[in-house]
């Protein structure tokens, strides 16, 4: 954590203006290695050297359907509506939105398949920060005959009714 905030330290260097940072509640929680969870080492960094930081990490981490649900509302939402283009250049971004499917378990529950360690931590990433900005109204229905991400229907406005088939676009 602490070599990876230094890193991010040095790639924002000269911003000016406030700093908001997304993520999970686990960061939370406290590490046995140290005195310090992740989160207070993050903060603690950040506010030495940019001074206003905005905290927008939930107490408790949002469904996995819900932070999906979020992430496709903004790509593309029920009423077409795009609030986030991902530049082809955010090449592991483009890919998890274009990869990244459900998995359903031997127990038949349903998850996001994490079996490619390359997989999911920016999507995750993105989900957090979606939840946050832009909660959900309603849920229409989720859906996806392929198992795709791509093929989730997203929350919708609460006058949409039935199922929305909107498709993630990077």
């Amino acid at each position: 954590t602490a070599d990876m905030i230094e890193r991010i330290c040095a790639l924002i260097d000269g911003h000016a203006g406030a700093v908001y940072v997304f993520g999970d509640a686990t960061g939370g929680h406290g590490d046995t290695r140290s005195r310090h969870d992740d989160w207070s080492i993050i903060f603690e960094r950040l506010r030495r050297q940019f001074g206003d930081v905005r905290a927008c990490v939930p107490t408790s981490n949002p469904a996995v359907t819900e932070r999906v649900g979020r992430v496709n509302a903004i790509c593309k939402d029920a009423t077409g509506r795009i609030r986030l283009r991902v530049p082809a250049s955010c090449v592991r971004t483009v890919r998890d939105l274009r990869t990244v499917k459900w998995r359903v378990s031997g127990h038949g529950s349903t998850d996001l398949d994490k079996r490619d360690g390359d997989l999911t931590h920016v999507s995750d990433a993105l989900g957090y920060m979606a939840h946050v900005m832009y909660p959900a109204v309603q849920r229409v229905g989720i859906g996806g005959a392929d198992g795709s991400m791509e093929s989730w229907s997203s929350e919708a406005p609460t006058d949409a009714a039935g199922y929305i088939g909107g498709r993630v676009r990077p």
